[in-house]
């Protein structure tokens, strides 16, 4: 399986690529990209059947390139963000990303 994961911290990408790699051992590929001027190269390129990506960090311009190629993927989106706004929810309803896991017990 082949993961991107898009964040402007490359540590805290380090340490979700450590988790994956450990935890979900096997045929897993993780690339990383820190420069969102990037993205559309990287998605292109690498093909990832998983994107994760800081949703902080995708334009509000729904006709950027990247914002047009991410709701063309045909893959699975998850997106993180650390600011509780609802432009952040709207951007995430609108790239269609997958729902959060939840556990119940």
């Amino acid at each position: 399986m082949r993961i991107l994961l898009i964040d402007r911290d490359p540590t805290e990408l380090s340490g979700i690529r450590w988790f994956l790699q450990t935890y979900f051992p096997g045929d897993i590929i993780v690339e990383m990209c820190t420069v969102i001027s990037e993205a559309t190269e990287s998605i292109q390129q690498f093909e990832p059947e998983v994107i994760l990506l800081n949703i902080d960090l995708i334009p509000n311009n729904r006709l950027t390139k990247l914002y047009q190629l991410l709701q063309k993927h045909s893959g699975t989106i998850f997106a993180i963000t650390t600011e509780p706004f609802f432009k952040n929810a709207m951007k995430a309803i609108d790239l269609q990303v997958a729902p959060p896991f939840c556990k119940t017990h």
